[in-house]
């Protein structure tokens, strides 16, 4: 299957080399913002693979026979918002996983999911949709992710936690056992959570 990278930071490339490596996708090339086109538009973003456009061609995407998608973009929230502009353009979201990531058998995967070399997933643990695992980060048994995550690199999650959707941890966060962490929230680099955190709201501008 074809696929496109959403975005073209850092996260991209570490997707880019996790579907190059990979014997079920093509990369087709970049897509990103049109800030981003003005800069490389016609260019290669990583090795031979171009810069496609901005998000407006989306939805031809499918007719050029490039089905798959990937949402390589740090903020969670631009992230969430691109995932459903392709969804609803009919893309298929995909799963970008590293084969040096340690995961056992029973882990649930949601759909377009990455995970970066180095992760660790232990017994049990559950990641929602669109959600991104930086190197490094290691879930305990029965611990969960939700949709639209981000775990930047590092980050440790004790066994039984619960994080909400829309989360973003800092590097090298460390969430102590059975915590829930509420949807939205944003944890700072380096912290150590030792209990739970509610959910915080969100303004629709946002």
């Amino acid at each position: 299957m074809k696929v496109v990278i959403v975005g073209v930071g850092t996260m991209a490339m570490i997707v880019a080399d996790i579907i190059i490596e990979s014997h079920n996708f093509k990369l087709a090339g970049f897509v990103g913002t049109t800030e981003e086109e003005k800069v490389l538009r016609s260019s290669n973003v990583y090795h031979e693979f171009p810069f496609l456009g901005d998000r407006g061609i989306i939805h031809k995407l499918k007719e050029e026979d490039i089905p798959g998608f990937v949402c390589a973009i740090g903020d969670v929230y631009i992230r969430e918002k691109a995932y459903y502009e392709c969804c609803e353009a009919g893309l298929t979201p995909v799963n970008a996983i590293s084969s040096k990531a340690i995961i056992n058998p029973d882990v649930s995967l949601g759909r377009g999911v990455i995970i970066a070399p180095g992760v660790i997933l232990s017994h049990g643990v559950k990641i929602g949709d669109n959600t991104i695992l930086d190197p490094g980060v290691v879930m305990d048994v029965n611990a969960s992710v939700g949709l639209h995550c981000h775990l930047s690199p590092g980050v440790v999650i004790a066994g039984g936690c619960a994080i909400q959707k829309n989360v973003m941890l800092g590097a090298g966060v460390i969430i102590e056992k059975s915590l829930k962490i509420g949807k939205n929230q944003v944890v700072a680099a380096g912290t150590v959570v030792n209990e739970s955190l509610e959910g915080l709201y969100r303004k629709e501008s946002e």
